[in-house]
């Protein structure tokens, strides 16, 4: 994006920040799954099995955000950069879609959601992959719980290809009509 023409920086920096983010998320992911291959049980597995997962679902989260924040902007919104909750974000851009979706959209947007959900989850306000004790002094992650790098990783690229294919003229013509109609 730095050697890009000065209109275009914008647009193609964000795009460059989530393209990295995702394709490090799906290396990290890779060498993750690579490590526990190999006949490793028991504890050993464990260790090695998690190695990585902090790190990737960090990078996962944050590409998701990205995205998402890309998404609202390429609506014609700004991002609030004051939220770092996934939720809210999706919900910002939600609000920006027509009211009546296909099928195959709606079905396609709960997927999201529930992509989202699980991140959320994990992380609902982008610290907690990233500090191991938060501001109150409690552990962010106590409870042990089973990641899967690997979908995780391949289900954000979908994700980010899905906001990208947002038709965005066609969504704004279809939201202008719907709210003539009210």
């Amino acid at each position: 994006a730095t050697t890009a023409k000065e209109e275009l920086k914008s647009k193609l920096a964000i795009e460059e920040w989530v393209d990295s983010y995702v394709w490090a998320a799906k290396q990290l992911a890779q060498l993750n799954q690579n490590r526990c291959n190999g006949g490793k049980t028991g504890i050993r597995y464990v260790l090695y099995k998690y190695n990585y997962t902090l790190p990737t679902v960090f990078l996962i989260r944050h590409a998701a955000e990205l995205a998402l924040k890309e998404a609202i902007k390429k609506g014609g919104h700004t991002p609030s950069n004051e939220t770092h909750n996934l939720i809210k974000l999706w919900n910002s851009l939600m609000s920006q879609l027509p009211k009546n979706k296909t099928p195959n959209d709606r079905k396609i947007m709960k997927e999201s959601l529930s992509f989202l959900q699980v991140l959320s989850h994990l992380d609902d306000d982008g610290t907690k992959v990233r500090y191991a004790i938060d501001k109150e002094g409690n552990y962010t992650h106590e409870k042990f719980e089973w990641v899967d790098c690997i979908r995780l990783s391949n289900t954000l690229s979908a994700f980010v290809t899905t906001l990208r294919s947002i038709d965005w003229t066609y969504v704004k013509a279809t939201k202008a009509k719907e709210i003539k109609k009210e």
